[in-house]
């Protein structure tokens, strides 16, 4: 807090020194200050246009308040005024796909690529545009090239492209491939709320509902306060139709948060099963 009001004082006393204006930018984005900081790195660009990282920055910022018009503007600057910097051209391409200009989009990540081979958001992004187009085993290929480059130490983004590609293997009806794929990830990744959901997908597929329904379940048991998963069991055992296992579940989550919203839904429908299976075991007699 002391240095953003340096800061700003500094500013006030050097209204027409561009780097004093960014550096408040800077300090505003820092406390969460988006406009503001935003409207200082525009009056730093105003003074001295030729500020690449600068216009990084205000793309960026414009690009999470959705003006992209803006955004892509600054990112377009950055790239002029730094062609040999392959990330600006990955902001650019990004701007480029959230205005639906997919082909520019393409064509900037080509150049990317050409810049720097080892780009693996180059190739998600690519595989990303390809489904779209649906030109599915051409993104299959891209996002398995962006699984091969990126970093071992960078799981987060490594879980993110094996989701990716097990959807798209799921999208042309290879569940079981998907689930090989997601099997490969790290044991603790595989409970990962995203990843849960992926594997409950791939076995609903392949025709095993319960299979998903016994994996949430097991979530539940290493960490008995997971609530959503407790839920996420009920409901599968249901889509398997077994109406004593869901009500198994459905009392896990109740002892678990008593407050789910989604409880009153859940125990309606299982209440209508478990009427509809007496009924068919009456008429059996």
């Amino acid at each position: 807090e002391p240095l953003l009001e340096e800061a700003r004082r500094i500013a006030r006393q050097a209204p027409d020194f561009a780097p004093a204006r960014a550096f408040l930018g800077k300090i505003l984005l820092f406390h969460g200050h988006v406009q503001e900081a935003l409207a200082e790195f525009e009056a730093s660009l105003a003074l001295n246009p030729d500020q690449p990282a600068v216009h990084l920055a205000a793309g960026t910022i414009a690009l999470k308040l959705n003006q992209l018009d803006q955004a892509r503007q600054h990112y377009a600057q950055a790239v002029r005024l730094d062609p040999a910097n392959s990330q600006y051209r990955l902001h650019l391409a990004q701007s480029c796909l959230r205005q639906n200009h997919d082909d520019e989009a393409r064509r900037v990540l080509e150049e990317a690529l050409r810049l720097d081979a080892s780009l693996h958001a180059a190739h998600a992004m690519l595989a990303g545009l390809d489904a779209k187009q649906n030109q599915v085993q051409q993104a299959l290929e891209q996002i398995k090239r962006a699984i091969d480059l990126v970093p071992a130490q960078d799981l987060n983004t490594r879980v993110a492209y094996v989701r990716q590609r097990a959807a798209l293997l799921c999208r042309i009806n290879q569940p079981e491939v998907a689930l090989a794929v997601l099997r490969e990830l790290p044991p603790a990744k595989q409970w990962d709320p995203g990843v849960m959901e992926d594997l409950a997908r791939c076995w609903d597929l392949m025709g095993h509902p319960e299979r998903a329904a016994a994996h949430y379940e097991l979530a539940v048991r290493l960490d008995p306060t997971n609530d959503l998963a407790a839920l996420a069991s009920a409901r599968w055992y249901l889509e398997a139709g077994q109406p004593q296992d869901a009500r198994r579940m459905a009392e896990a989550l109740r002892r678990i948060n008593p407050r789910c919203p989604d409880l009153p839904e859940l125990l309606s429908r299982l209440e209508q099963m478990e009427k509809q299976a007496a009924a068919s075991r009456e008429e059996q007699r």
